[in-house]
C-alpha cells in the first residue's frame, strides 16, 4: 500500500490532501501501538492465570489471546509502516522545499 501512495501522482488537490492524511496517520498509529504494548503484555498474563481457573472460560480467553498476540505480531509491521511514512513525509518535504529555492 506504501508502494502504491509513493507511486501515485497526485492529480489534484484533494489527492494531496488525502496521502499528507494518510501519511500522517501511520507513525501516529506507530505511537500508539507502542503506547499498548505493556498493557496487551499485561493482558496476556492476567488471561493466562485466569484461563486456569475456569473450564468453561479457556475457549474465549483463548480466542482473546489469539487475537491479542496478533496484535503483538504485527506491531513490528506497524512501526515499519510508520518509519516509511515518516520518511516519504520528509522527502516530499525535502523535495517541496527543493522546488521552491530553485524556483
Amino acid at each position: 500500500m506504501l508502494d502504491a501512495v509513493a507511486t501515485h501522482v497526485e492529480s489534484n488537490s484533494e489527492d494531496v490532501a488525502q496521502r499528507k492524511l494518510f501519511l500522517d496517520s501511520l507513525p501516529a498509529m506507530a505511537k500508539v501501538s507502542n503506547e499498548a504494548v505493556d498493557r496487551v503484555t499485561i493482558l496476556l498474563g492476567a488471561l493466562k492465570e485466569t484461563a486456569k481457573l475456569s473450564r468453561a472460560l479457556r475457549t474465549p480467553i483463548k480466542r482473546i489471546q489469539n487475537g491479542l498476540q496478533g496484535f503483538l505480531d504485527g506491531k513490528d509491521l506497524i512501526d515499519e509502516w510508520g518509519r516509511r511514512a515518516h520518511e516519504m513525509q520528509k522527502s516530499r518535504e525535502g523535495a517541496e522545499t527543493q522546488g521552491n529555492i530553485d524556483s
